[in-house]
């Protein structure tokens, strides 16, 4: 669970370079997108709910995620 922010370590990723992010509520609406790697992605003014994570890769792989925002 996340209350302010999350961070994606290189192992999740598979150790490949991060390229973009989407975030994506529970009824499939983007609610947050990220074009570029960040130390830390700030979900502080989203309500708490269950989101899903896609993230690309510098090799066009795509990784999801679930993210629950207390």
């Amino acid at each position: 669970p996340a209350q302010h922010s999350f961070i994606l370590r290189p192992a999740l990723t598979g150790g490949n370079e991060i390229k973009s992010l989407q975030l994506f509520d529970a009824h499939g609406r983007l609610v947050r997108a990220w074009k570029s790697p960040l130390q830390e992605y700030d979900i502080s003014s989203l309500p708490g709910a269950v989101y899903y994570l896609n993230v690309q890769t510098v090799d066009n792989q795509v990784r999801h995620f679930k993210i629950i925002k207390q």
